[in-house]
This record gives C-alpha cells, structure tokens and sequence, in this order.
C-alpha cells in the first residue's frame, strides 16, 4: 500500500539539489530515499513536520555531533517543497548494506564473529553515553553491516535523547519495541503509568538490557521472551530467559553468562555500562582467537542434514509442553544461504507431462504422435525427476528432496516452539493424517500431511508511549 510520501516523491526528481533514486526503507517517523548528487549517493529522510512535530528536529539535533565511523552520519538538512514546507528532510550518508539480523541470517556466523561486529557497536554508544546521548531504540534492524568492510553502522535517531535538546515524549516511556524494554522501565509503567506528568527516567542499563536481547537473538535466532503483549511484559519483568547456550549449545559459555548479565532482571546485577561491557568483550574475542570452539556456526545451515526445529509432532496423543521444550530447547534454526527450491509450473505442464512420461512407457512412436500437441503449448517435458507437484492454486508442494514452497500470506519464521514447523522458512501444522492419503488442502512432505499456518494480524510492537503516529 503507498503512502502519501510515495506519491509525492518518486524516481527521478529533484529534491534540494539530490536527485531521487529509489526507497530504501520506512520508519515510524518518515521514509528514507536513496539520492544522489555530485556523483555521491546520500540517504534521505523525511519526516512530516504536521504529524511529528518536534520529533523530527530532535533527530536532527541529536546526529548533528556525531561523528563516530560507525555511527551513521548526518550531512545537512532542507524543508521541502520549499514554497510550503510539508517535510523536514535529514540528508545523511548513504550506508550500502543489510541489517544485523540479516546479516545473521545470511551470513550465519560463528560467535567470534558476532562478538566482532558487537564490540565496536558497543565502543560508539560508549562515546554517545559520554555525551548524555541515548539511541533508546536499540536493535538489530537499526544496525547495518557496511557492505564495503563490513562494519556495523548504528542508524536511525528517530527516539534518540540528549541533554542539549528538549524533551518532547508526552507518555510514561520513550518510544520503543517492547521486546527491547527493561524489566524496570515496564515495573515502572505499570506504577506510576496513570499518574500525571510521570515520566521515567532512561539510563544507561536500559541501553544495556536492550544490546542483551540483541545478542541473545544473533546467538540463538529468538527472542528472550516471546508471546502477546500481556504474556511477553510478565515475561519480562519475571526477568528468566533460557539461557543461550541452553537453548543452542554451539554458543560458548562464557558469552552466553555475559549475555544473561545484560539481561539481569535487578539494573544493579547487570553489566554497569558500555565501558564494563567494552573491557568483557575485548577478553571474550581474545578467547576467542584461541579457542576453536568459537569458529563454529552458531546455527546449522540449510545443508545440513541434522535436526533442527523442524521436529516432528507426535500423531495422536496429547503433548506434554515441559518435556517438548526441554527437547526442543537445543534444536536451532538454520541460517545461510537457502538451496534452490524447484519452481512450481503451471496446470496444463501438470496435465500434459504425466501423460507424456506415462506414455513413454508405450512406445517412442507415441511420444512422437503427441510431441507436436506439446510443443504448442510451448511445453518442454523435463526428466520425471524434476516435474514439482502442485497444489491446488498451483503452489509447489514438493519436489523430490524440495521442500514446499510458501504461500504469499504464509507466516514465516520464527515459528511457535512446539506447535508449528519451521520448513523451508516457513511455518506449518503437522495433522494427524499419514500420507500419501492426505485431505485436501494439505500438503505431503517427508511422511507428514502439513497445513500452512497463515500470517498474524499486525499486533502493537511498543508500549503506548503518546509519541506521534507515523507520517500519512
């Protein structure tokens, strides 16, 4: 669905001398474009003054100091159409790249690696806290991995405080994901959230608990806590996360112990600060450079014949919750780059290339009679091993050794621990039917009958913090 920023800055005009290239992305405060100009591509931001208001200048005066290499950098700023104003637009550096998790998932590092990409992260906050100022909205979608060198570049400012610009939250809380939020600053909503003019005071062991769940994904592909909102806050403020090498047993033990310290329910348990936290990490990755244990891959890769969360649910018989997540708690996830699935093809291949193997076995003289009638269709039969069966609206289920294709309003991964599958990416409902008798609407892979298990309605991801709604 296009907003109304799509329809007023498009591909090839001019915004302020930056000619626009294409969208990279949309934030909870403005899209972001790809420009150019003189030859060097900028990224531009723009945030609608009428909706967010102060917001926006408060991003602008939070990145206007920085200048850490591996923190994204601001290059000016412009209000455009410059007869009326409508938009502040932030020019910042162009970052070529994917997000942290992406990189993850791509990538499927080992846990030196991660440790390599966390440390110079943590060593710029460590220079942001030193000038009072806090991203609060820390996360692996607003990091990038720098495709040139692969350096990790901390971006978007949009909920970002500091002492030299006024304070404009009008909720208990800053903005933020609740999966991010520390255990005391939703004990504290949960207090003083109806009492007027209450606000919380945010500290540096927010910004600490909030790299912990950071980490604690890039080591496990999972969330601490997960849930609905109500289960995932009492999740949090219970403060007792699996620990990750637990729940995946390639994470070393001594990161993971560094990770659940970050995680501490108690602030004063935690890791102090990113100082503490920059010394602890400089002596895990000398560990790790002696250690051959930390080379590993965190997660299998599609490759991989072992099992991972694709476990089987047991046909019939009532599941026992405690003994499926103990059993499940170290299984991983794969991660890497996925084999190439065989395309689906269309009903009349699925019609006419059985009949063409089939009478095959009669007779070249047969295939002959029938190759032109095929060829009309513009028809190529391919060795039998190679046809992919289809579904009833013509998705792939299954090639020989091809896991099913996905639906376009499939869920996709991470899947519920002990009730879905995770295959091929995507999440599935084994029933209780074996195949090849599997109902309608049903797909057979590996001798279960799968159901696919359809995309969640968007639920809210943060807290109710009376910030601004996103730009029209």
């Amino acid at each position: 669905m296009r907003s109304e920023l799509d329809e007023k800055v498009k591909s090839g005009m001019e915004v302020g001398g930056y000619r626009i290239d294409r969208k990279l992305g949309q934030g909870g405060f403005g899209g972001v474009y790809l420009a150019w100009r003189d030859g060097r591509p900028s990224a531009l931001k723009f945030i609608h003054l009428e909706s967010v208001g102060d917001w926006g200048w408060r991003e602008l005066f939070v990145m206007l100091p920085q200048q850490s290499a591996h923190v994204v950098k601001l290059r000016g700023h412009l209000r455009w159409p410059e007869e009326q104003p409508e938009y502040l637009v932030l020019v910042m550096e162009y970052v070529p790249g994917m997000t942290l998790y992406g990189w993850a998932r791509e990538h499927n590092p080992c846990a030196r690696e991660v440790v390599e990409k966390l440390l110079p992260l943590v060593r710029s906050l460590r220079g942001l806290h030193a000038q009072g100022v806090f991203h609060r909205d820390l996360k692996g979608d607003n990091v990038l991995v720098r495709e040139t060198d692969g350096a990790p570049v901390l971006v978007d400012f949009g909920a970002g405080s500091s002492p030299l610009v006024p304070r404009v939250t009008k909720g208990v809380l800053p903005p933020a994901s609740l999966y991010y939020r520390s255990p005391e600053s939703l004990a504290f909503s949960r207090l003083e959230g109806r009492v007027p003019g209450a606000r919380y005071r945010y500290a540096e062991t927010d910004e600490v608990y909030a790299l912990g769940v950071l980490l604690y994904v890039l080591l496990t592909d999972v969330y601490p806590f997960t849930g609905p909102d109500a289960a995932l806050v009492e999740g949090i403020l219970a403060g007792a996360p699996t620990p990750p090498h637990e729940r995946n047993f390639r994470v070393p033990k001594t990161l993971s112990h560094l990770c659940m310290r970050m995680l501490a329910r108690e602030p004063g348990e935690r890791v102090p600060g990113m100082e503490a936290l920059c010394e602890e990490l400089a002596v895990l990755l000398q560990e790790a450079r002696e250690a051959p244990g930390w080379e590993r891959p965190l997660c299998f890769d599609w490759m991989e014949e072992e099992r991972t969360t694709e476990d089987f649910l047991p046909e019939g018989g009532e599941i026992d919750p405690e003994a499926w997540l103990a059993k499940w708690k170290d299984k991983k996830p794969r991660r890497g780059r996925r084999p190439m699935a065989v395309p689906a093809r269309s009903h009349r291949e699925r019609r006419v290339l059985p009949a063409l193997v089939a009478l095959g076995a009669l007779g070249l003289g047969v295939v002959a009679v029938m190759y032109p009638w095929a060829r009309e269709g513009e028809l190529e039969a391919p060795p039998a091993w190679e046809v992919a069966w289809t579904d009833q609206d013509g998705m792939a289920v299954a090639g020989p050794g091809a896991p099913p294709a996905l639906s376009p309003n499939q869920k996709r991964a991470p899947c519920t621990a002990g009730l879905e599958l995770e295959i091929n990416g995507g999440c599935w409902l084994s029933i209780v039917h074996t195949t090849p008798a599997c109902p309608p609407q049903t797909v057979a892979y590996e001798g279960r009958c799968l159901v696919r298990v359809a995309k969640p309605q968007p639920v809210p991801m943060s807290v109710d913090a009376g910030g601004p709604s996103s730009p029209p």
